[in-house]
């Protein structure tokens, strides 16, 4: 998609703003704030595009919502990735800890063990799903 226009660099805004909420974020709290984000973005008269037909001449009609929560959910994943990819490049450069030119005393992991309040809900909707058959 093409970054510079107004309305995929208002989302990448956004997602900037909510970063550090959805990188403490369990699976749930995740979804619940693309969400929160989408609403936002539609009350401000924005609109989630893709286009239908051939690729250079198709017509832009606008997606569900689940389809444009699907993508705030994949752009939060880029956005993880490039600020990975920043820091270690920080780090290979010799400025340990160093992200998005901040000096930084918390390293980044990737494998983040689950809390217990996450578990928990896991749990929960493990249980559920198996009383209901599914």
């Amino acid at each position: 998609h093409n970054k510079n226009k107004p309305g995929n660099r208002r989302l990448q805004q956004t997602l900037e703003e909510y970063y550090e909420q959805d990188e403490a974020a369990d699976k749930f709290e995740k979804t619940v704030l693309s969400e929160v984000i989408l609403n936002a973005m539609v009350a401000n008269g924005s609109r989630f595009l893709i286009r239908d037909g051939e690729k250079n001449h198709g017509v832009w009609v606008q997606v569900s919502p689940d389809k444009a929560r699907e993508k705030i959910s994949h752009d939060f994943r880029n956005l993880r990735n490039e600020k990975k990819k920043a820091t270690d490049k920080a780090r290979k450069d010799g400025e340990p800890n160093k992200v998005n030119g901040a000096a930084s005393g918390v390293s980044w992991n990737p494998k983040r063990p689950r809390s217990a309040k996450t578990s928990a809900k896991q749990n929960q909707m493990h249980d559920t799903k198996r009383l209901f058959g599914v």
